[in-house]
């Protein structure tokens, strides 16, 4: 069950809720991101201590009344157990021309159970019925894991990317119409593996 301000951002799914994070969140939220397996495909250092982790929830909670409904980051609840699993979001690519990019993160005890997969899809489905032309995602070039979401929710890998980063990352694409082509195109092909991953 939903409740309060939640209600009007919430995205319901078979298994999940997606919501706002809140601050009695706040030590899921740092046992996830305290954790090195999770932060080191975020380009972050893992948390220290769980004030970093309400200073974020406050700046998150900050963004989201500041910006655009469609743009933000959002826990992801499993609804049998009431527990954020991660968090999903969608935001503007930075040094790009208005790109957003979709991105997850779960914690390690709930990898391998499609949850990045059913929460994205629904993030992304929200992005396009709120106007959103197209939607990219960037992964590192050996984080697998998250090569399978983006195959798995329709996306397209266009190749390697040193755009909106700086550094070599996969680059995935999908549109909101049928036979629209990307807005961009990638510095250089993907490796073969990637492809037969």
């Amino acid at each position: 069950m939903v409740e309060g301000d939640d209600c009007a951002t919430a995205i319901t799914t078979d298994r999940l809720v997606i919501r706002p994070w809140r601050l009695d969140d706040a030590d899921r939220f740092f046992d996830i991101y305290r954790r090195q397996e999770v932060t080191r495909w975020l380009g972050a250092e893992p948390m220290q201590d769980r004030r970093e982790a309400i200073e974020l929830i406050e700046r998150i909670l900050a963004q989201l009344n500041d910006t655009e409904a469609r743009f933000g980051s959002w826990a992801v609840v499993e609804q049998s157990t009431g527990v954020p699993v991660g968090g999903v979001g969608l935001k503007p690519l930075p040094d790009g021309e208005g790109e957003v990019e979709i991105a997850w993160n779960l914690h390690p005890d709930r990898w391998g159970n499609g949850f990045a997969s059913e929460a994205a899809a629904a993030v992304l489905a929200r992005g396009f019925a709120d106007g959103l032309p197209e939607v990219w995602a960037v992964t590192y070039l050996d984080n697998h894991r998250s090569a399978a979401v983006c195959r798995r929710i329709g996306m397209q890998l266009l190749g390697i990317t040193h755009l909106w980063y700086h550094k070599p990352l996969l680059m995935f694409w999908t549109g909101a119409s049928p036979g629209q082509e990307p807005s961009r195109e990638p510095d250089q092909p993907a490796p073969a593996e990637v492809f037969g991953a």
